[in-house]
């Protein structure tokens, strides 16, 4: 059970984790938006990694509050999960914090109205500023902001540069006049060299623990919405 580590430990293996699942990500996985292709696994293995990963977490922040019969409980394990979130934050893993968040405003748990209004007033405030750091509003600008500020290392969220890439293969076509349009090959250039500069530095857990990495490592629980929304109506209807 990863909630049986404390938090600050787990974000520091989330870290550790998803910082070597960006830095194996190569620049040739970036163009053609080869993530959305046939041969994507094969052809920009380390973005699906990432994406796998991240949806993985995603499901499991969901999936563990749902899984908790008792109200009091599910407010406990929310705590948990903005207090990781924080941890995650002051070490500039941008890209945890997306998923935690993502995970508690997923429909299933949003939904959960006597859960939330029990909430500490501290943590409220707290998941307010966080919806609004990763909130998509103005194109994220929040949480690029937040990102262009950060020192290394650093965990972005992949997401924002994809988003980005595939803005400009949609608005500029490949060639103008018969010719390589450059302008366009700059651009996605600027891009590509945004998301791998956080690839120039390490990451090291200061006490690092194997079990928690592998549980970390091999996240995998339920992911249909409609299940998880039964559930969460079972819980509150």
């Amino acid at each position: 059970n990863i909630l049986s580590y404390d938090d600050k430990s787990i974000a520091q293996h989330l870290m550790f984790v998803e910082h070597q699942l960006f830095c194996q990500i190569i620049p040739s996985e970036y163009l053609n938006s080869a993530w959305t292709r046939e041969n994507k696994n094969q052809n920009a293995y380390g973005i699906i990694s990432t994406i796998t990963h991240f949806n993985n977490v995603v499901n499991w922040v969901s999936s563990v509050v749902l899984s908790e019969e008792k109200v009091e409980s599910r407010r406990y394990v929310i705590n948990r999960f903005l207090s990781i979130a924080e941890h995650s934050e002051q070490i500039n893993n941008y890209n945890a914090v997306k998923e935690i968040i993502s995970g508690l405003i997923s429909p299933p748990v949003s939904r959960l109205k006597l859960t939330w209004q029990g909430l500490p007033n501290v943590k409220l405030s707290k998941f307010k500023y966080f919806q609004k750091l990763v909130s998509e509003e103005k194109d994220s600008e929040t949480l690029r902001n937040k990102i262009t500020e950060s020192s290394l290392p650093c965990v972005p969220f992949l997401g924002l540069y994809l988003h980005d890439l595939i803005a400009i293969n949609e608005r500029y076509p490949d060639k103008v006049n018969d010719q390589i349009n450059f302008d366009k090959c700059r651009k996605i250039a600027r891009v590509i060299l945004q998301a791998i500069t956080f690839q120039r530095s390490c990451y090291v857990i200061p006490r690092k623990d194997d079990n928690l990495l592998h549980l970390i490592e091999n996240i995998a629980h339920e992911s249909e919405l409609e299940k998880m929304l039964a559930v969460s109506k079972n819980l509150e209807p």
